[in-house]
């Protein structure tokens, strides 16, 4: 950002005015585009490594339902 500091997550929404991101946690973040030095997109995901080989069928299912219901 023009303040120095960075801002890390998925875009879930992007406008002339502002940027939309999601966190790791889902917390919400509006960033005017104003604030913005520079966009880099991340080659990694934010979710842990290995997280879904111990998740059930069910439990897995709802995690893509969860996370489908963010955008």
């Amino acid at each position: 950002l023009t303040d120095g500091s960075t801002q890390q997550g998925f875009v879930s929404k992007k406008t002339k005015e502002y940027i939309e991101m999601r966190n790791l946690f889902g917390q919400l973040t509006k960033v005017p585009l104003s604030k913005v030095k520079k966009e880099h997109e991340g080659g990694n995901s934010m979710m842990p490594s290995g997280l879904v080989n111990t998740l059930t069928v069910k439990e897995f299912a709802s995690l893509l339902d969860y996370l489908s219901s963010l955008k």
